[in-house]
């Protein structure tokens, strides 16, 4: 059986990683890239009210990505065994990643910093966020 590739999804991929690399070179100061949405109007009071940071905007694009992908290629589960079979098949995909990409984050961070390290296993587990630190170190 093979998967249907959607390519709209693969280009509005680029698009939304596109928009969190330029929101990140903008935070480590390379440029102001999200004046690029308002133009002028970001001194103002209503760059104040409509202001969008590209980041923000390329993760709700993630978000809707994702759901609208796993929607697309959903399998009916009638049992709750269907559904452990999914939630396993989904944690051994994404966990692995998620915690190699950690283990070589928090090398180069501590490579190229001193910090207090107390929050490294709700970064670790993934869980941060239950503990209002959305932004981890």
């Amino acid at each position: 059986m093979t998967k249907n590739r959607v390519i709209i999804f693969d280009l509005l991929r680029i698009v939304a990683i596109s928009l969190i690399v330029i929101c990140h070179l903008n935070n480590s100061g390379i440029g102001n890239y999200n004046s690029l949405i308002f133009g002028q109007a970001l001194g103002t009071w209503i760059g104040n009210v409509f202001y969008a940071d590209l980041g923000n905007v390329g993760m709700i694009l993630f978000i809707i990505i994702s759901g609208a992908v796993l929607e697309l290629n959903k399998k009916p589960m009638n049992t709750v065994i269907d559904y452990g079979k999914y939630m396993y098949r989904r944690i051994s995909r994404l966990y692995p990643a998620y915690w190699l990409s950690l283990i070589f984050t928090i090398g180069l961070f501590l490579e190229l910093n001193n910090h207090n390290f107390g929050d490294l296993f709700w970064q670790f587990s993934g869980f941060n966020a239950f503990i209002n630190d959305w932004g981890a170190t």
